[in-house]
Order: C-alpha cells, then sequence, then structure tokens
C-alpha cells in the first residue's frame, strides 16, 4: 500500500504525482530494507509515473513507519497490515493499495490500477518451499494439506485478519507463479541497481 505523511498536501495517486512533478527530487521515499517488497515497488512506481524520489533506507519497518509519523520521510510503499491502525487513526494517509483487490479492512482505499495505473500491481507473498530433491509425492501432499487449509473457512477468516488475500494451488502453479516474478520484477531491480 502507497501511504504518506498527513502534512504532504496530496490525497491521490495523481496528485502524488502532479506534486513530484511540481517538486522534483524533494519527496523522501522511505523503504525498510534494500531489496525489500517496497523498495522495488517504489522504484516501479516512480519509474512508471516519471518521478523523481530520494530512497531513504532503514533497519526495518519500525524505524521507516516513525520517522513517516513524524514527516521525515513523505512516502512509504508497506505492507497493508503494518499500516492498517495508522491509517485508520489518521496517522498516515492511504493513497492506493498495490493488489489488484481493495483491502478488506481498508475497503475506501482505491488500489492502484483504479487510480489509472493498470501495470502497477506489486505484493508480497508466500509460497512454501523444500529442497530441491524432495521427492516429488511429498511436495504434492504438502501443497494439498496447506492449499485445503488456506481456503477452508478457518483459513481464510484467519488470514482476513491480516488482509491476506489467499489462493494455493499446485508446486506447478508455485513454479509457474515465482517465474512470472522473476520475469516482471527482474529489469525493475536491474534498472534500479538494487543489489544486496
Amino acid at each position: 500500500m502507497l501511504v504518506v505523511t498527513p502534512s504532504l498536501p496530496v490525497t491521490s495517486v495523481p496528485e502524488l504525482i502532479a506534486y513530484a512533478k511540481a517538486n522534483p527530487g524533494k519527496l523522501n521515499a522511505g523503504i525498510p530494507g534494500v531489496g525489500t517488497t517496497s523498495h522495488i515497488a517504489l522504484e516501479y512506481f516512480a519509474r512508471l509515473t516519471d518521478i523523481k524520489v530520494t530512497i531513504v533506507t532503514y533497519r526495518g519497518g519500525g524505524p521507516m513507519a516513525n520517522d513517516l509519523l513524524s514527516g521525515q520521510i513523505d512516502i512509504s510503499a508497506d505492507l497493508i497490515s503494518s499500516q492498517v491502525p495508522r491509517v485508520q487513526s489518521g496517522q498516515v494517509r492511504a493513497l492506493a493499495v498495490t493488489a489488484a483487490q481493495r483491502a478488506g479492512q481498508l475497503p475506501n482505499v482505491p488500489t492502484a490500477i483504479e487510480s489509472g495505473f493498470p501495470t502497477f500491481e506489486a505484493t508480497a507473498w508466500f509460497v512454501i518451499a523444500g529442497p530441491a530433491k524432495l521427492p516429488e509425492a511429498i511436495s504434492k501432499k504438502v501443497s494439498e494439506i496447506v492449499t485445503a487449509y488456506v481456503r477452508s473457512e478457518r483459513g481464510t477468516k484467519r488470514l482476513a485478519e491480516f488482509d491476506v488475500q489467499v489462493s494455493g494451488g499446485t508446486p506447478e502453479e508455485a513454479k509457474a507463479f515465482i517465474a512470472s516474478e522473476v520475469a516482471k520484477w527482474g529489469p525493475v531491480i536491474k534498472d534500479a541497481g538494487i543489489k544486496m
């Protein structure tokens, strides 16, 4: 989710872009670490919208959130679950959710896609992985158990508390998804010169 400090005079993604273009290089964008989803998403957003931001790297989300609250940084891309209480209390302003769907806990916050950026989808995702030589039967069984849980009423309800959107699937689907993410984000990482 894209969030800004409340003192920044913007309430939408288009307003953020207009502000950034009128004040080139003046926006400080906080990230919780080099190479994080937040870092890569902000680099992609800056390139997609042709704006200049100064990336400020923190050692974790806590220090970054503190500086966003105090106005030391202007913008961040952060996990929805980390920012929901701050958005709801008015400590930060949410401009857009970077997933394809709106967040259940913040239904009034539009997606970046709804804000006019059909290719801007950036999400943190989780996959269970094992050793490369894990027998196929074990991999398949683990996949079936995990998928059954995350798609169950109990699993879906529990994960919804953290605004996690459930998918699950087969090992083959996981491999295909990871390959598509590498293809999508690899060029962004290379263009931005992100090194771990």
